[in-house]
């Protein structure tokens, strides 16, 4: 199963993960809950989450219902593998 990487705008700190889940739209089932949400510039309120391949159109329909924010977006998760 693939995972992507979802960053998201959320001012006022960190959400809680089942907080997440509810501005998405998704169930526990369709993220990978022990990566949980990272912060990837907790000053401007970006935060990122993994999320299941199946759950990708559920993702893409809540981002295009948010207020557009230019750092949002679903991102590829490339597995890297160490070299020889």
């Amino acid at each position: 199963m693939v995972d992507v990487m979802v960053q998201f705008h959320y001012p006022g700190g960190a959400p809680p993960l089942d907080r997440v889940l509810a501005i998405f739209g998704l169930s526990a089932e369709d993220v990978d809950p022990g990566y949980g949400v990272v912060a990837t510039d907790p000053r401007e309120g970006l935060y990122v989450i993994l999320v299941r391949d199946h759950a990708l159109a559920k993702v893409s329909a809540a981002l295009e219902s948010r207020a557009k924010h230019p750092a949002e977006g679903i991102y590829g998760n490339a597995r890297v593998k160490p070299m020889g």
